[in-house]
C-alpha cells in the first residue's frame, strides 16, 4: 500500500521553501540549478489576489550543475546531504 502524501498547505509550503534556503546555504556561492514546481507561483505572482494551493516538496532542474562539470554536481550533492536529503 502507498502512503499518502500529506496534504498541500501554507505550512508545508513553508517547510518547504526553508528546505530549499537550507541546501542553497549549504552550497555556497550561486547555484546553477533552476527552481521548478510549486514554490515558484507565489514568487512569480505575489501581488496576486489568487493564492497557489502550496507544495510539499522541493522541485529542481540539475542538468545545469551536471553539466557544469563533476565539481558542481558534486558540490550539490554534499549540500543536499548536509541537510538531510538521501540519495
Amino acid at each position: 500500500m502507498v502512503d499518502e502524501l500529506p496534504p498541500r498547505s501554507r505550512a508545508a509550503r513553508d517547510a518547504a521553501e526553508r528546505a530549499l534556503m537550507r541546501v542553497v546555504h549549504h552550497y555556497g556561492g550561486t547555484p546553477e540549478f533552476v527552481l521548478l514546481g510549486g514554490l515558484v507561483p507565489e514568487l512569480l505572482c505575489t501581488g496576486s489576489e489568487f493564492h497557489h494551493a502550496g507544495t510539499i516538496d522541493v522541485d529542481m532542474q540539475v542538468g545545469f550543475e551536471i553539466a557544469c562539470g563533476a565539481v558542481n554536481a558534486a558540490r550539490l550533492e554534499q549540500a543536499l546531504r548536509n541537510v538531510g536529503f538521501a540519495p
